[in-house]
């Protein structure tokens, strides 16, 4: 895909068919890596609360959550990867005034490190926990 081909951002109010069929996806990815069932916890608390949210193409191949100017999730379809979208979402969710300026990785996920690093972020905060 070159640059002139991949699909822009867009802002949306809350998710549809295909949004939720991806974000069920990224769920079932995220349950199997160490910390993703407490980020999903977190999630879900996050999404209950409302937010905004940025998709990519139609059907949805990628999307970002932000709520109170933090990123709460990044996904790109594994099938759409390394194509520049997760720095596209990224760059759309923290544009702006009310664009997120905080973001969440989970431990050893380094290509969510490496693009966040890539625009600039650093980690800052290490959150332990016994769950």
């Amino acid at each position: 895909m070159t640059a002139s081909e991949a699909p822009r951002p867009r802002r949306v109010r809350r998710p549809g068919a295909d949004l939720d069929a991806l974000i069920a996806r990224a769920r079932a990815e995220v349950a199997l890596r160490r910390g993703g069932r407490r980020y999903l916890a977190d999630l879900d608390a996050a999404e209950g609360e409302g937010g905004v949210w940025w998709v990519l193409g139609r059907p949805t191949i990628g999307f970002a959550l932000i709520r109170e100017r933090r990123l709460i999730a990044l996904y790109v379809a594994p099938e759409a990867r390394r194509e520049g979208l997760g720095r596209q979402l990224l760059d759309a969710a923290t544009r702006g005034r009310s664009g997120a300026r905080d973001g969440l990785a989970l431990p050893g996920d380094r290509a969510t490190k490496s693009l966040f690093e890539s625009a600039g972020w650093r980690a800052r905060l290490l959150t332990m926990s016994a769950e």
